[in-house]
This record gives C-alpha cells, structure tokens and sequence, in this order.
C-alpha cells in the first residue's frame, strides 16, 4: 500500500483475509525468490495493488485436495502485472513435468507447481479446480512466465478470464486451461479480453486436454490487433484448442 495503511485480518469460515476498508491507494507487490502464497481447501487468494512482480519461481497457488474444492485467484491491479519466468528450459521442464508426466499425485503435483514462476489453480481430487480473474491495464509473462489451471482427478479444471484494458503480451510463456495425462475431469473455458494481444517465442494459450475429460473454448476480444509470431530459434508459438 502507498504510505502508511491499516490492513485488518477478518475471520472468514475457517480461515482469514485481508481486509483493505481503510486503504485509499494501493503500492506496488513484488513476489520473487522462490517466495510462495498457497491456499487449499477452498480458499481463496485475492490481490489488489497498483503494480503487481512475479519472478524467479514464486507462486500463487490455490488446491483442491480430495473431495473439496479449490479457492479462487483475484488478481486487481490498476497498473501492471508482470510474471517473469526463469528461462525457456525451465519453462519446458515445468511444462513437460505437468502435462506430460503419467505419474502425477497430490504430492508431486505441488512440488512440481512450485518450481514454476506463476499463477496455478488445481484440483488434485474430486472437487473442482479454482477460476483466475485477472483485471489490470497490462499483463507480461516473459521467460516462462505460467498461468494455469488443471485437474490429475475427475474435477473439473477452473475458468481463466483476463480483462487487460491495454495490452496482453505472452512471449515464451503459457496460459492454460487443461485436463492433464490420467485426469477425466473435463477442461473450462479461457478469455482475454484486451486491445492488443501479443504471443511470441514458443508463447502459447490453450485448453487442450490431454486426459480422458474433454478441453474447452478460448474466447478472444482485441479491439486493435493479434500478433502471433516466432522470434529467434524458440519453439513453436500456438494457439490451441482441443476436445
């Protein structure tokens, strides 16, 4: 927050959140170095910040362990938000690990989320995974920079929904929305909704499915234009969608 600000911690259920009643202006977060906020058991995470920083493997991650559900991600920032990976390999590595592994348990599934860099939500069980909000005026995810929601179980995976009143750039990152290897819970829908959208160098969206459950729809609104493009020798830059 800018200045000095009270922030009250009000019980909710069985847990607690922030309560932002007498903040006026919010400052800038940063997470980094590995840093982790995690919430199960459905709770949720919401953020409110002028600027928002995610790099060097800090997280944000809701689960759904057994029957319950996994909480929401509410991400307000008024200015920017920035999700920096630590490079195309590692992004590989954390992408090869969650999607194409066959051998995904609750344990493992956490352990591998958190080497990434990012936003996740995910269900480990029969309960559904959490929806991403995001609002802002800018959204960065460079150098493997991850949004993403999954289900390993029979829950559904959640709904990932950008509004981006300036611009969305996506450059050797991913955002996704899918059902993973042994999972047959179905996918949900992902939409951005910006003025000039941009995915490069091996950047990608989609909710394909790679379980027995079915992928979903991706919805895009950009007023100006869509730029998709491969800069350098990244890998391929998609767009997907796969039932």
């Amino acid at each position: 927050m800018a200045g000095n600000t009270v922030v009250n911690l009000e019980p909710v259920n069985s847990s607690f959140k922030l309560g932002y009643d007498e903040v006026k202006n919010f400052g800038n977060i940063s997470l980094t170095d590995g840093s982790i906020i995690f919430a199960q058991s459905g709770g949720d995470i919401s953020i409110n910040a002028r600027e928002l920083v995610i790099d060097d493997r800090a997280t944000l991650i809701t689960a759904g362990l057994g029957g319950g559900n996994a909480g929401n991600i509410n991400l307000n920032v008024s200015e920017s938000i920035k999700i920096v990976g630590t490079g195309l390999e590692q992004f590989e590595d954390v992408l090869n690990s969650i999607i194409l592994s066959q051998e995904l348990n609750p344990i493992n599934t956490l352990q591998i989320l958190q080497e990434g860099t990012g936003v996740f939500s995910a269900t480990l069980g029969e309960g559904a995974a959490g929806n991403i909000a995001i609002d802002t005026s800018q959204l960065q995810l460079i150098e493997g920079g991850i949004i993403g929601s999954s289900t390993i179980e029979t829950g559904a995976s959640g709904s990932i929904i950008i509004n981006a009143t300036d611009s969305v750039e996506i450059i050797g990152s991913g955002i996704f929305s899918s059902p993973l290897i042994g999972s047959t819970g179905n996918g949900n829908f992902l939409e951005i909704n910006t003025v000039f959208l941009t995915i490069s160098d091996g950047g990608f969206i989609s909710t394909s499915t790679f379980g027995q459950g079915n992928g979903n729809d991706i919805f895009i609104n950009a007023l100006e234009e869509i730029d998709i493009r491969r800069i350098n020798n990244s890998g391929s830059t998609e767009l997907t969608v796969q039932n």
